[in-house]
């Protein structure tokens, strides 16, 4: 196990407490919401779970009411095709005009040939 994992694990356990709790939920509420044991939500919010299986993070991510892309990425999962694209990010999140999407994607290029990084 590597020494980023048990991290890893904390950060997707405190995002999943974080956002069961705003929403006003109990353990077994959510347990009851998304068909998940609720043993098995309790240790993934602890960190004790290592690689949640995709399908149960789907569930989790309906239960909660957030992006399963979201809970995938904290989980350690790389789905690039199943991200959106910088410009549909922008607009869909954000709202902004073409003008401002244009401009920021000037960022992201500079930023790519000072770092490096996949153009897509």
């Amino acid at each position: 196990m590597s020494p980023q994992r048990p991290v890893r694990n904390a950060e997707l356990g405190a995002f999943i407490r974080d956002h069961r709790k705003a929403s006003d939920l109990t353990l077994r509420t959510l347990a009851e919401r998304t068909k998940l044991d609720y043993s098995w939500l309790n240790y993934l919010e602890q960190g004790r779970i290592e690689k949640p299986a995709p399908d149960k993070l789907a569930s989790l991510a309906r239960g909660l009411g957030v992006a399963v892309e979201e809970l995938y990425a904290r989980a350690g999962y790389e789905l690039p095709e199943a991200l959106p694209g910088f410009k549909t990010y922008l607009r869909k999140k954000y709202d902004l005009p073409g003008d401002a999407i244009g401009e920021l994607e000037g960022y992201l290029k500079d930023i790519r040939k000072r770092y490096g990084g996949r153009s897509k």
